[in-house]
């Protein structure tokens, strides 16, 4: 699924709350399968699996905003353009399940 096709499903009905990025089950599933299929090329896919389940854990926490997780689901080939707290938990799954 492409970065505008994501943010679309996640717009529609994956994000709820105020402050915090949180994400319905069915918005979860979404952001999950279309995050492996966007990293799985380049890792193993359980390795994907757990990349993407980091990086939807540390989205879900308070300091990620539903407006940080848009900005980086719209500039998703745009790394420099990613709001400081999406690059923040992104650098940490990263690190975390680098091959």
């Amino acid at each position: 699924m492409g970065g505008l096709a994501l943010l679309s499903a996640i717009t529609t009905f994956a994000l709820a709350g105020a402050r915090a990025a949180e994400f319905s089950p069915e918005g979860r599933e979404i952001f999950l399968e279309g995050c492996v299929e966007q990293v799985s090329d380049r890792i193993s896919q359980d390795t994907a699996q757990n990349y993407c389940q980091c990086v939807l854990d540390g989205f879900s926490q308070d300091n990620v905003s539903r407006d940080d997780v848009r900005t980086f689901i719209a500039e998703a080939n745009n790394p420099d353009e990613w709001p400081s707290q999406v690059q923040n938990v992104i650098r940490d799954c990263l690190q975390e399940y680098r091959q």
